[in-house]
């Protein structure tokens, strides 16, 4: 062939026979999809030509566009049974300029002899931008872009190093395909692990590139040709970082005191200018904030990541403002764009953002120091960080005489009231002393009189720092005061206790008193600072066995039990005062106590009311008044009683019990008088122009109660209290009330229950019939009674249905039940289902019991019983009970059967109630030969019988019968 006539764009490579698949036919799979490529004539080696002479063997040498191209596709001649050549007849001709033969796509040439690439790709070269952080790789063949392992690319500052950067993390760009260029996207932990070296990548003299064994594939699986160390090549193109940086994220550890700033590259952190970080509560202007002034690094490195150290001053700073850095979203970071650099000097982005990560303080102030002034009643501490001032609880510290708690002379005294706080948050606080701690430390001799003997304990939760969740003080730490002014103060009673539960008084002073000097009757409680309701006392005991601040007094039984009946004395903190006369006591040096004299009485600065439950001693019950009489074990408040928590049971342990709904309370025996307390006026010791007490409440150890009709019902129902054996009182705790509101000791089913050891009263009261209503629809007769009745001992034929109350009136109707369902249950209300027989009765009777005006009941003796077995009150017919409503029969009679007599033409009918035969209609009778027949005869006339019964009787007239007569089909 003429090989100066080929032209390759006329040859195909293709990897099958085409198939051309018709698209209108829905099922099209067994179309074939062939890979192929037509080769691109032009100059070596980028595009195909010949390099052979005219002969029978033409040679083609493949140029890299088309060899590339068909590396790219992965199913073209990667084998023999994927290698095939399609020409058409313009490829080449031959000597004579023939065209050649044509090789169609539909049946193309397969390959003879294929051999396969085995040749390595070859980097070509790379490029590198710092500033979109991209690395692009040029290769001399299609490379396989998955087989990229960006771990085995390694970047170094010159072509032969000890020490190169392998890109650990980085990826290859999303978006791309297999080609002789890839892209790989440097990750932000290769960027800063490459920007932290001060000699890499730069610029382009210090940027070199080289590849390990199989960083990257080309499309038939051979590896990358390894580019060896002091082989490698230097950047073709080079861009240079030229971000700014900017700030990611930043923690804060208010524990260990430092913040870590994390940046969105690495950071020289030898720019840092620390007094331009500032910490801010929130977005807003006016919210709180700081900015730090000597805060120093914790080193210096390069790196993402800065650490800055605060100083003592800064963090303290910081922990006063309570605002700020408190939490996660109280704490906020400003930066300017002097505040750092990364490492291509781009200054950082100002910036303002909330914290990433927040520790909060967990370490405990320590105390260093304390000065005690017992003249200016002030204790001064000294702390190593801010603490809170107002968390300082004087409770939880302790003044003792020697740091040794094993010296057998060691003196301690634990402060029992607040301290008055007089700075605010600092590293310094300074705290009144409460005067009756001060009075205490009066009687220990040989404590804090100077600094020797002077050492403070700090326990758990005395005082607590700023952090949002505080960090107490740590337990059982001491230090010794530096220096101790002592002092003296004069005494005077400053407050006292009520304990109502012991009926003890207990009086402190601000200084330690001589408790042989008491005298009792020189003291009066009272209920108000000018009062005329109270009571000197007269027998009272002192308990307090030696000096000091608190003395003690002990009422007596009959004091305390006097006070109690009392409703506004001594009942709660604000009713409880006390007045004293100079003479009450003297302290030990023999002053008399300052004078508390009425109108100046004392209110008590506690109150602990009476924790005694009372208790029911006994009770008494009457069944026949419904009356009961409950005994306490000590007054109680009547107006408490709570009826619904009190439970009568037939047996001990709540067998057959019933609890009460209501009941009605008679407060007759609970009422009180007082007498007056002082005297008269306006001189010192009156009560002025105070009023005399009035009782609110009702107090007594008694409680007389009546039963609710409906519970006295219901007991007798239950067979409750029928006997003195059959009553057992349970009850709930909060029955009643004390004068401190305190429950009773309850009884409750798992014990056995109170009998009526006061007295027990039978009921032996008879029933009455109060009222009653009827329905003929449903035959239902309910009665309602005065009190509760035994149903099984009902006797019907005792009851008599008349219509009115002249039983000699010539219209008198009656009827005496004689067969009906007899209730059984025990209850004022019964309900009697009257039979079928005794309602027809009734109805025949056309008088009686069709509406309330002409119903009435009238019963014997012998109709029933309460559940005592007491008979009924009887209602004679001259007093009949009229019904209070009547329902009238609303459901219509159904014929039952009858029966016909051809001989005398007669029609007898059997209906289920009775009925009123003057209504019937014989022209609305059909006689008929069956149920289903066709032909029947309708009777014209006839004679009824008696008006009101179940059965009546029709004879149909003469000509009617003969006509019956006549139809042989019907009634023969």
């Amino acid at each position: 062939v003429d090989v100066s006539t080929l032209n390759v764009s006329q040859i195909t490579l293709q990897s099958d026979a085409l198939t051309f698949c018709n698209t209108s036919i829905s099922n099209i799979t067994n179309c074939t999809y062939t890979e192929s490529h037509s080769f691109s004539p032009g100059s070596s080696p980028l595009y195909t030509l010949t390099e052979s002479d005219n002969s029978t063997v033409v040679t083609i040498l493949i140029g890299e566009f088309d060899s590339n191209r068909i590396k790219f596709l992965t199913q073209l001649a990667t084998t023999e049974s994927s290698t095939f050549i399609s020409i058409t007849r313009y490829a080449i001709s031959d000597m004579n300029s023939n065209k050649v033969t044509p090789i169609l796509t539909t049946s193309p040439l397969q390959v003879s002899n294929f051999y396969p690439d085995s040749l390595p790709p070859v980097l070509r070269e790379f490029s590198l931008n710092m500033d979109t952080r991209t690395l692009s790789l040029t290769f001399d063949e299609t490379v396989n872009l998955y087989s990229t392992n960006a771990a085995l690319m390694m970047l170094q500052h010159k072509s032969l190093t000890t020490s190169s950067l392998s890109l650990q993390t980085s990826y290859v760009t999303t978006g791309q395909t297999n080609s002789t260029v890839i892209s790989i996207t440097i990750s932000d932990q290769d960027f800063n692990a490459l920007t932290a070296r001060t000699q890499l990548v730069t610029s382009r003299e210090n940027s070199y590139f080289r590849l390990l064994f199989n960083a990257i594939q080309d499309m038939n699986g051979n590896p990358i040709e390894v580019i060896l160390n002091g082989n490698a090549i230097l950047v073709s193109q080079y861009t240079p970082d030229t971000s700014n940086p900017f700030l990611l994220t930043f923690s804060i550890d208010m524990d260990t005191l430092f913040l870590s700033l994390t940046f969105s590259e690495t950071m020289n952190t030898s720019s840092l200018y620390v007094a331009t970080i500032s910490l801010h509560q929130g977005l807003s202007p006016s919210s709180q904030s700081f900015t730090l002034t000597s805060s120093p690094l914790t080193e210096t490195r390069f790196s993402e990541i800065v650490f800055i150290y605060f100083s003592r001053e800064d963090a303290n700073e910081i922990k006063r403002l309570r605002q700020l850095a408190q939490s996660q979203n109280s704490t906020y970071l400003s930066l300017t764009s002097v505040t750092i650099t990364d490492m291509n000097s781009n200054p950082v982005n100002p910036n303002y953002l909330v914290t990433y990560s927040y520790t909060p303080d967990s370490s405990p102030p320590v105390p260093e120091d304390f000065v005690l002034d017992l003249t200016d009643e002030t204790i001064n501490l000294y702390f190593d960080e801010t603490v809170r001032a107002s968390s300082i609880d004087g409770t939880k510290l302790t003044l003792q005489s020697s740091n040794d708690l094993s010296s057998p002379s060691l003196v301690q005294y634990s402060l029992q009231y607040p301290l008055v706080v007089l700075t605010n948050d600092s590293t310094f606080l300074s705290a009144r002393i409460d005067v009756r701690d001060l009075n205490q430390l009066k009687l220990r001799l040989d404590l804090a009189t100077n600094s020797s003997n002077t050492f403070l304990t700090f326990q758990y939760t005395a005082l607590v720092d700023m952090a949002l969740s505080p960090n107490s003080i740590v337990a059982a730490t001491t230090i010794q005061s530096s220096f101790v002014t002592p002092d003296t103060i004069s005494p005077n009673l400053i407050q006292f206790e009520v304990d109502m539960n012991s009926g003890a008084l207990t009086l402190d002073f601000d200084e330690p008193v001589n408790v042989s000097s008491i005298y009792i009757p020189a003291l009066t409680i009272q209920n108000a600072a000018r009062s005329r309701t109270g009571l000197q006392l007269s027998d009272s005991s002192v308990l307090s066995p030696s000096n000091g601040l608190s003395i003690m007094i002990k009422l007596s039984n009959t004091e305390l039990n006097e006070v109690k009946r009392i409703d506004s004395l001594f009942t709660f903190l604000f009713n409880s005062y006390i007045s004293i006369s100079s003479t009450f006591l003297t302290d030990l040096s023999g002053n008399q106590v300052v004078s508390r004299l009425n109108g100046f009485a004392l209110r008590a600065s506690k109150y602990s009311p009476d924790i005694h439950r009372p208790s029911i001693l006994t009770y008494s019950i009457n069944m026949n008044s419904g009356s009961f009489l409950l005994y306490f074990s000590e007054t109680v408040n009547i107006s408490s009683v709570r009826c619904s928590d009190i439970s009568i049971s037939q047996r001990q342990y709540c067998n057959n019990s019933y609890t009460l709904s209501d009941c009605l309370i008679d407060t007759s025996n609970a009422s009180y008088d007082s007498l007056d307390v002082g005297t008269a006026g306006d001189s010192p010791g009156g009560y002025g122009n105070a009023t005399k007490w009035n009782t609110t409440y009702f107090y007594s150890t008694t409680l007389y109660f009546y039963f609710t009709l409906s519970d006295l019902n219901n007991l007798k129902s239950l067979r409750i209290a029928a006997d003195l054996t059959s009553s057992y009182l349970h009850y709930k705790r909060a029955t009643v009330l004390d004068q401190s509101d305190l429950p009773l000791l309850e009884i409750n089913c798992t014990s056995p229950g109170l009998s009526p050891m006061g007295g027990f009263v039978p009921d032996n009261t008879r029933p009455s019939l109060i009222s009653f209503t009827l329905s003929l629809t449903t035959g239902l007769l309910n009665l309602n009674f005065s009190e509760t009745v035994d149903g099984s001992r009902l006797t019907e034929n005792e009851l008599t249905l008349v219509n009115g109350r002249d039983n000699t009136s010539s219209l008198f109707q009656y009827y005496t039940l004689s067969q009906v369902s007899h209730p059984t249950n025990l209850s004022p209300y019964l309900t009697i289902n009257i039979s079928i027989y005794d309602l027809n009765k009734i109805k025949e009777r056309e008088l009686l019991a069709t509406d309330t005006s002409n119903t009435f009941i009238t019963i014997g003796n012998g109709f029933i019983t309460d559940t005592l077995g007491y008979p009924v009150n009887s209602i004679t017919v001259y007093s009949a009970l009229q019904a209070n409503d009547v329902m009238p029969d609303l459901i219509a009679p159904r014929l039952v059967s009858y029966d016909l007599d051809m001989n005398t033409g007669t029609f007898r009918f059997t209906f289920d109630e009775t009925v009123n035969s003057t209504s019937l209609n014989p022209s609305q009778l059909w006689l008929q030969s069956s149920a289903n027949a066709t032909f029947s005869y309708n009777v014209i006339s006839g004679n009824q019988s008696w008006p009101y019964s179940t059965i009546v009787s029709l004879t149909v007239s003469e000509d009617d019968l003969n006509s019956i007569k006549n139809l042989t089909t019907i009634a023969t």
